[in-house]
């Protein structure tokens, strides 16, 4: 008998009352206590403790709903989406849904054709694991267009339900077309009441009005026209048709990696003619998000609810910003707001002056590139051009020297003909002499004779001598000019030739200047092309200039001066850590806040990426016995991996929290976890350490937050006892 009591006793002590054993042990204590004298059958086959037993039961039943509904009567202690949404929405805070990823889809038609092509607004796409992506705007190839164009799309497909109205004050319609897997897209229905539309609401108004609630929270998700009590909305009346369309979308599960979404869903068909397209996503898809969780919403209920959806503080900012979403642009996954008093903590103007950096670094590597091009073929053209001024003077020279000997050859040969003429004529004179001796018994000649034949035959020799002479200097003197005529060449193929080697240089002049005009000049203009004139698209020089200048302006001319607010962004890739946000996210962002700021504020949504600080982990990871090295370190691995996603600004990264997170995974012996370094978006391949304290601390400021780069863990089979 004390036995029991004592275990009643501790029964109660730890579960105060409420389960089970506990109602079957006070029970039978009682009837032990009160009615001893009148009942002691206690035997467990008895009916006595039959009846304890289902009435225990019974109270044990009613004990878990009553803890239940106690426990969802708390916004800190509440488990169930339903208590949680029902729980935020008295805060004025509605529990978000699903979002859209987005990305942009580059198109072109690989066929061009003689008519114009439409993609319309909904034309779907499909992406990997047979994801639908729509188009969010419509867009024309004009005929025959071969250039692409750049499409906005979402993942998620468009469905339309219909519904009849009954005319109750409390009409709830239920969506249940919605394919499994899929939520309906938050602010994503339109709904037509016998063809006029209604507006989406957060919460239905007192007041009246052709509105409606979507409850993306209800299972199945739910369309709602008044409440039957205080919100008092156009209510569809009885045998109205109501068509409700909405898009349906996987959330995170839509954020595909770029170059996946290559093919459409059905062919594009236009004027009876398939239209055949080369489809791809440069980027990946960002923004998108699964119905909001519960511990998001328990945490910014409250914060919400604290800003009054009025944009004054810090924390107003860095509370609004982090709770937004749009439909098709997605959610933000962490925020900032940054009230900034120097050019350093504009993190706007700081991207802006990157944006600067990262147009002109490359056109001046490019232009670099081209003028040591240029100044090769500037060399080249004027190495020809020196060969040619030097071949044509000796060309000239040679021509000279050609000219001079013939001239001379001329005169030689002309003097040798005149002495051949006197020579002739002296042979003709000594003919006739001798024709005029008589013929004789004997050969005597006269004196007379004899001294006119000997002055004959002797001026004979000094002619003969003097021909010889000068016929010698003539040749000589047209070898010099063969020579010269050989040098000079007689063609311009002429090998080994001046006029060859003028050729070759003017044909590498030519070639040069022809690599000037044709390569490097449009490279040239190719390079410059980024610092385009004022006006010029996005990405030019004089466009970012411009958007400096217009962001500058925007806060000194406001009142109070220069009281500018930097709410830098960030949203998650594929993978769950943080990434930039599309542009969409940020307009539609800088559209919200501005509706909620002060006057005397200026407000600029920037993106979040300088922010972004990539820890470099090298862990090494003790194994006990009897566990697996590559369980263990793919465990390890998810656990660094969950430290490391949704962090928010200013957070640094412990040595100490890595070692406590690692330590919990079953089979881990002792850890060892070292932080090598760093990468930034100013240094992406260059390892930093500036921001490590002296134990290894990674610490960082307000304006930063910390992600993941890469982690490297190693295993060792631990044999020893952890300490």
């Amino acid at each position: 008998m004390a036995s029991n009591t004592a275990v009643a006793a501790l029964n109660k002590v730890q579960y105060a009352g409420l389960d089970f054993p506990t109602h079957f042990d006070d029970l039978r204590s009682e009837l032990q206590t009160k009615f001893a004298a009148e009942f002691n059958d206690f035997a467990l086959s008895s009916l006595a403790i039959m009846l304890i037993d289902i009435t225990a039961y019974g109270l044990d039943s009613l004990s878990f709903y009553l803890d239940r509904r106690a426990t969802d009567s708390y916004l800190e202690t509440a488990q169930t989406r339903k208590a949680v949404a029902r729980l935020t929405r008295q805060l004025g805070y509605k529990m978000g849904g699903a979002v859209s990823a987005s990305t942009d889809l580059t198109v072109r038609i690989t066929t061009p054709v003689n008519f114009s092509v439409t993609i319309p607004v909904g034309f779907q796409f499909l992406g990997p694991n047979n994801l639908i992506f729509e188009a969010a705007e419509a867009v024309t190839f004009d005929p025959r267009q071969t250039d692409p164009e750049v499409i906005p799309i979402y993942e998620g497909e468009t469905i339309t339900e219909t519904f009849v109205g009954d005319g109750t004050a409390n009409q709830v319609f239920e969506l249940r077309r919605l394919p499994t897997g899929k939520n309906v897209v938050q602010n994503s229905a339109t709904v037509l009441v016998n063809g006029t539309t209604y507006t989406e609401t957060e919460f239905l108004p007192v007041t009246g009005g052709q509105f409606f609630e979507v409850g993306y929270n209800d299972d199945p998700p739910t369309v709602r026209f008044g409440d039957g009590t205080v919100s008092q909305t156009d209510i569809p009346g009885p045998n109205s048709t109501v068509s409700v369309t909405y898009v349906a979308a996987t959330g995170l599960a839509g954020q595909v990696n770029a170059n996946t979404i290559v093919k459409t869903v059905r062919p594009l068909v236009v004027n009876f003619q398939t239209v055949a397209l080369s489809i791809t996503n440069p980027e990946g898809a960002v923004g998108g998000d699964d119905p909001e969780s519960l511990e998001r919403a328990k945490y910014l209920a409250g914060q919400v609810f604290k800003t009054r959806k009025v944009a004054v503080t810090q924390s107003d900012y860095v509370t609004l910003a982090t709770a937004f979403a749009d439909p098709l642009f997605g959610r933000v996954a962490t925020a900032q707001a940054i009230s900034s008093r120097s050019a350093a903590s504009d993190l706007e103007l700081q991207t802006l002056l990157q944006d600067v950096r990262e147009v002109v670094n490359p056109v001046q590597s490019a232009v670099d590139t081209q003028v040591t091009a240029l100044e090769a073929q500037g060399a080249i053209i004027e190495t020809s051009n020196t060969t040619i001024l030097t071949k044509a003077t000796t060309i000239a020279a040679q021509a000279n020297v050609a000219s001079g000997s013939n001239s001379d050859s001329t005169t030689g040969l002309l003097e040798a003909s005149n002495r051949a003429v006197l020579a002739l004529s002296r042979c003709n004179a000594g003919s006739l002499t001798v024709g005029g001796i008589a013929i004789g018994a004997t050969d005597q000649l006269t004196a007379a004779t004899r001294s006119s034949l000997l002055a004959t035959f002797s001026a004979l020799t000094t002619d003969v001598g003097t021909i010889q002479s000068t016929v010698d200097i003539a040749i000589g003197e047209n070898g010099t000019v063969a020579d010269a005529l050989t040098a000079i060449g007689t063609a311009p193929t002429s090998p080994g030739s001046l006029l060859l080697d003028v050729v070759t240089a003017t044909n590498a002049s030519v070639a040069a200047q022809t690599v000037i005009v044709d390569t490097v000049a449009p490279a040239l203009s190719a390079a410059v092309a980024p610092l385009a004139p004022a006006g010029a698209g996005t990405g030019t020089i004089n466009f970012t200039l411009d958007a400096i200048n217009d962001h500058v302006d925007a806060f000194l001319s406001a009142n109070c001066a220069a009281n500018l607010v930097t709410v830098p962004i960030l949203t998650r890739d594929a993978n769950g850590f943080y990434t930039a946000p599309s542009l969409g996210l940020k307009q539609r962002l800088q559209e919200y806040l501005d509706a909620r700021k002060a006057v005397t504020q200026t407000v600029q949504v920037t993106s979040g990426e300088r922010s972004l600080i990539y820890a470099v982990l090298n862990i090494q990871v003790g194994v006990r016995q009897g566990f697996s090295e590559n369980v263990v370190r793919l465990a390890v691995q998810s656990a660094i991996d969950g430290i490391l996603k949704n962090r928010l600004f200013g957070a640094s990264l412990y040595r100490s929290s890595i070692t406590d997170t690692v330590l919990a995974v079953a089979g881990v012996a002792y850890v060892n976890p070292i932080i090598s370094g760093y990468y930034t978006s100013d240094s992406p391949t260059i390892p930093l350490t500036t921001k490590l304290d002296s134990f290894g601390n990674l610490i960082i400021l307000d304006s930063e937050v910390v992600t993941k780069a890469s982690v490297n863990i190693t295993t060792v089979q631990f044999s020893g006892v952890a300490v």
